[in-house]
């Protein structure tokens, strides 16, 4: 396959605070992994005590260089300080403003660098980049930490400039009615950044014009996913002006997030040890674990501490409360004190965790509730205990359900393929069209791959802008490339456009159809589950001279599956055995999943059985089909007699362990203790282990209610 042979180099800048930095470094660890294809240097700008929080993103990208720039004076903030974490949350306008520094330093390492980048990437409260990206000829992207719902207030603020008619009146409503939904707030929730604006101060004129420039930038890319906030992704892009909005969260960590400890110092030190946190939190049962946190730079009064402290202590539920450390000047502010003897009172049931927690460890494990707000929510201590103790009550199964759902939904956007993975992969991809169309280029294969990755993230849209460019620059299509646009339109459901890109194919001399272009209509009818069309251009085919390919039924095959066309899913089986093409996995696994839709138990055996004969092995996506198909309908002999044919035929420990696993699940289903303890004794035995922990609950459940029984009849 083609690759983008140009270098290319992308800035990105960060803003030094926790919940800032965090973030964009998981960004540009997705954007290189997203930029494979792409000879891509990405340069990350930090000031010197930033540095560190660097260490692993450095380690995993050779091609990632950090820039350090003297952090600039400012005489709000401490000389040895550099980050937000370190000051109190009044000195961000501060922060803001004496970072635009770096301006001229910045300028005269664009303008001496040989290779310097072609676009900039900043978070959102460094706007002022966006002046730099236009004098150096960069293309200028905002980064937003925080969701698109909280952008889209942030900029009417700074666009409308709403102000109390009493300044007095904190609780004075305001709305938002250009907004979806036209959300509304009182006073004391707004913005906190925004409600010290005093017009006319140079700091806050300053800030106001970075919001300004951020919506004038050439893209923006929002820690969210659409399937959250499609509404004010939408808004963003009408603020905007253009369409070059970009949902690619929630970003996750660079590591492998199954790894716990690597995620511990990300934001600064803690005072419990991550070992001593997870036994801790192992000893908990799951949901039962509420999180209670006030933000990475808000310090409570300690009136405000004592009452968190006494409703925790109240509820009786299990917590853990994580509490910014108090600088010297809070603490004779009386701010951040924790009550005398509250943790030991509560040693038994809470852990207090000074300094950073890490959220990605505590979250994932037992935490059923995570209460986080601002220090103006603190309720008194009776409701706060009554609130925590219903948060964790098993009759909140709806929320819960529903929390779980939107999880599954946002892990969903980050896979691949996902509405936040294709985000990634469309920034880039019309990141470099931009840069090649601005630089004249010329190259037939570099167009040809473009037009490949428009097809993957489906957008029919940006693959005619390729085809387009190509003829301004003179480069003749071929059929290759009319093959490239008809995927792209078929994979964004434009079924007209592909048809009338064929029409113009059979009316040309020079770009043909050909083998490859049926078999782009076959797979992309395919996908559609549109089985007319299918087997209309399978027919248009095999008439035009072009033989059957094992690629060709496997379209063939899902197609008709997905649109449960059963029959003729046999049909095109029987033709691919007739033909003596060796059959594949995908269609093996296609056919069993008609069988299993239609319940043909004996047909699901005597399959199981012909593709063991012929292959010798079963993939375990197979087996899982099985086991779950007899485990609804509760057929006990039928397991058995998989679990023999497995065993005999000498299958893969994973094969083996998922169906006994699976018979042992049906029988602590069905009560049935005693075949319960038969079945995990004889996995045990042939050195098998349970799948997942799920099984394990099922079968402590099942011993549970065998004793109840028991004790019943004892009565």
């Amino acid at each position: 396959m083609a690759t983008l042979r140009s270098s290319s180099h992308i800035l990105v800048f960060p803003f030094p605070a926790q919940g800032h930095i965090i973030p964009l470094l998981d960004f540009t660890h997705r954007l290189a992994l997203a930029a494979t294809d792409i000879d891509l240097t990405i340069t990350v700008l930090v000031t010197p005590k930033n540095l560190p929080l660097l260490t692993q993103l450095l380690a995993a990208h050779p091609r990632i260089q950090p820039l350090v720039l003297p952090f600039p004076p400012h005489p709000s903030i401490p000389s040895a300080v550099e980050n937000l974490k370190d000051i109190p949350q009044r000195c961000l306008p501060a922060l803001m403003h004496t970072l635009g520094q770096l301006y001229h330093p910045l300028l005269s390492w664009f303008q001496s660098h040989p290779s310097p980048p072609s676009a900039i990437v900043s978070d959102m409260f460094l706007g002022w980049t966006q002046r730099l990206a236009s004098r150096v000829g960069a293309k200028h992207i905002v980064f937003s930490p925080s969701g698109a719902m909280a952008l889209s207030i942030l900029y009417s603020l700074w666009m409308e400039l709403p102000r109390l008619d009493d300044p007095r009146d904190q609780t004075a409503v305001v709305s938002f009615d250009k907004l979806p939904n036209c959300p509304k707030y009182p006073w004391w929730k707004i913005s906190g950044l925004y409600r010290a604006c005093v017009e006319g101060d140079p700091a806050m004129e300053f800030i106001k014009d970075i919001f300004h420039a951020n919506i004038q930038s050439w893209g923006l890319v929002v820690n969210s996913f659409n399937q959250l906030e499609r509404p004010y992704f939408d808004h963003l892009k009408r603020v905007m002006g253009c369409d070059r909005v970009w949902a690619v969260g929630p970003l996750l960590p660079l590591h492998d997030h199954d790894d716990l400890t690597l995620a511990v110092h990300r934001g600064g030190s803690s005072s419990v040890p991550l070992d001593h946190l997870l036994t801790w939190l192992d000893a908990c049962e799951d949901g039962e674990v509420v999180y209670v946190c006030f933000g990475s730079q808000v310090v409570l009064t300690n009136d405000q501490m004592a009452g968190v402290a006494s409703g925790l202590e109240k509820s009786g539920v299990r917590f853990i409360w994580s509490i910014k450390e108090p600088s010297v000047g809070h603490v004779e502010a009386n701010y951040g004190m924790i009550p005398n003897g509250f943790e030991d009172r509560v040693a038994n049931n809470g852990l207090v965790i000074r300094g950073w927690a890490p959220q990605v460890a505590i979250l994932k494990l037992k935490v059923g509730k995570k209460a986080c707000e601002g220090p103006q929510t603190v309720p008194n201590p009776e409701e706060l205990a009554r609130v925590l103790a219903e948060s964790v009550s098993r009759e909140k199964g709806v929320e819960r359900k529903g929390v779980m759902e939107l999880r599954k939904a946002a892990l969903e956007a980050v896979r691949e393929g996902g509405s936040s993975a294709q985000d990634m992969e469309e920034m880039v991809l019309e990141w470099k069209l931009e840069k090649m169309l601005k630089g004249n280029e010329r190259d037939y294969d570099q167009y040809l791959y473009l037009m490949s990755l428009c097809a993957k993230i489906r957008n029919a849209s940006r693959a005619m802008h390729v085809f387009t460019s190509m003829e301004v620059h003179g480069i003749k299509p071929t059929t290759s490339l009319f093959n490239s646009l008809i995927h792209a339109c078929l994979s964004s459901k434009d079924s007209i456009t592909a048809l009338s890109l064929f029409e113009i194919m059979q009316s040309s001399e020079d770009y043909k159809p050909n083998d490859e272009t049926y078999e782009t209509f076959i797979i992309g009818f395919s996908s559609l589950g549109n089985t007319d069309a299918m087997k209309s251009w399978y027919s248009a085919k095999k008439a035009a001279g072009y033989c059957a390919t094992l690629q060709t039924y496997e379209s063939l095959v899902s197609g008709c599956i997905k649109a449960r066309d059963f029959d003729g899913a046999d049909r095109f089986y029987d033709e691919i055995k007739s033909t003596g093409i060796m059959t594949s996995e995908t269609i093996l696994e296609n056919l069993l999943e008609g069988f299993c839709r239609r319940r043909r138990f004996n047909q699901v055996k005597e399959f199981i059985k012909s593709c063991l004969e012929v292959w010798q092995e079963i993939s375990v996506w197979m087996v899982e089909k099985v086991v779950g198909l007899y485990s609804e309908h509760e057929k006990v002999e039928e397991m058995g007699e998989l679990l023999s044919t497995v065993v005999e035929s000498g299958q893969a420990v994973t094969v083996l362990s998922q169906v006994n696993s699976g018979i042992i699940r049906m029988y602590a289903t069905l009560n049935r203790l005693d075949d319960v303890e038969y079945s995990v004794g004889r996995m045990l035995k042939e050195g098998l282990s349970f799948r997942c922990a799920d099984d394990v609950e099922k079968v402590i459940c099942c011993y549970f209610r065998g004793i109840g029984e028991l004790g019943f009849l004892r009565d």
